[in-house]
């Protein structure tokens, strides 16, 4: 009986360790996070809250950038509009690949912000010609 406790007990800590392993990562770089729970990370309220609404009050809660925790996965949220502009354009070619995610559908599955980085750099190239200065100004 006492062995059979023993495997549970070491079992369960176990899958409590597992399930925080990653907690810390961003605190280690100085990132500010929005407060964890055991196995749900970050947003164990997400059902209860619209997402951009959470999204504003993290950020008037947390500065520009944040981190939060979904599940055990880091996810960093950055709201300043210049520093996602060198994520974006000037430094793109550092930050290669999205965050997967399969919607179930093969449209909305190429959605450009989840293309993996070889499919959109092909969209990107593409796009570009529509965004230059010389297109936009008639539009100003």
């Amino acid at each position: 009986m006492l062995t059979i406790f023993l495997g549970i007990a070491v079992l369960f800590l176990g899958v409590i360790i597992y399930s925080r392993w990653y907690y810390g990562v961003l605190e280690s770089m100085g990132v500010p996070v929005v407060p964890t729970t055991m196995f749900l990370g970050s947003v164990p309220d997400l059902h209860k809250q619209v997402i951009h609404e959470m999204d504003i009050k993290y950020f008037k809660k947390y500065g520009p950038v944040y981190g939060v925790y979904e599940g055990r996965n880091p996810i960093l949220y950055v709201c300043d509009p210049e520093l996602i502009q060198n994520i974006t354009i000037k430094n793109f070619d550092h930050f290669k690949d999205r965050r997967a995610m399969d919607f179930g559908d093969k449209y909305f599955n190429e959605i450009f912000d989840f293309l993996k980085y070889d499919k959109w750099k092909i969209v990107r190239s593409q796009l570009m010609p529509a965004f230059s200065p010389a297109r936009l100004n008639p539009l100003k």
